[in-house]
């Protein structure tokens, strides 16, 4: 009977380290599988902030680039836009493709065009030729930012190429499909290739533009 509950004794001793052994493999599997997991998760993490700053920055790099290239860009095959500021008056010049005008009695059928309020065209140059162009100059009162529809306005071109200056006739119109608030002064001009200054003075007071016409 002794030797039966000593052989009992020693399978159960048997049996409780086999479960003992299986329970410690068991956690220490679990507990690398965690931990690599951890890394795995931390490293991904890792990957994803250092994209997302890159890209960022890429954004930032490229968004300024092409803001400084806007700023220098003055080629005339496109629309030009220019400011300028005087004591009293804010001015805006713009140079387009040649436009239309139109009388004021020619507005009763009239759909496009500019307007012509005072004055008249002078010696308009074709509106198929490749140099012609429409200058249009936008004043404004520079504390209130009034449009300014009644004060003297000259126009002169000075081509750098040439030393010659050239006084443009001016027109008071405004584009037929805005009305009067889009009231400006310019007209129709032939502007070759080359480098040029534009004077505009306003009741005495004069700003200047330089422009660069590429063909």
């Amino acid at each position: 009977m002794a030797e039966q509950g000593n052989g009992i004794t020693k399978s159960l001793v048997l049996i409780a380290a086999i479960i003992l052994i299986i329970l410690v493999g068991g956690a220490s599997y679990f507990y690398t599988t965690y931990q690599n997991s951890t890394m795995t998760t931390a490293q991904t993490n890792s990957t994803m902030t250092t994209t997302q700053t890159m890209v960022s920055s890429n954004m930032t790099m490229s968004t300024s680039a092409n803001a400084t290239r806007l700023s220098t860009v003055t080629n005339v095959t496109a629309v030009l836009k220019q400011n300028a500021t005087t004591q009293d008056y804010h001015l805006t010049l713009q140079l387009g493709p040649p436009a239309q005008t139109v009388s004021m009695n020619q507005t009763v059928t009239a759909t496009v065009g500019e307007v012509m309020v005072n004055g008249q065209t002078s010696n308009t140059p074709s509106m198929n030729t490749t140099d012609t162009y429409y200058l249009e100059v936008h004043v404004y009162n520079i504390t209130s930012g009034a449009v300014v529809t009644n004060q003297n306005v000259s126009i002169q071109i000075i081509n750098h190429t040439t030393n010659q200056t050239l006084t443009i006739p001016v027109i008071v119109m405004y584009d037929l499909k805005i009305g009067p608030s889009d009231t400006h002064f310019g007209n129709n001009i032939t502007l070759p290739a080359g480098s040029y200054t534009i004077l505009v003075n306003v009741a005495g007071e004069t700003a200047k533009f330089n422009i660069n016409v590429n063909q």
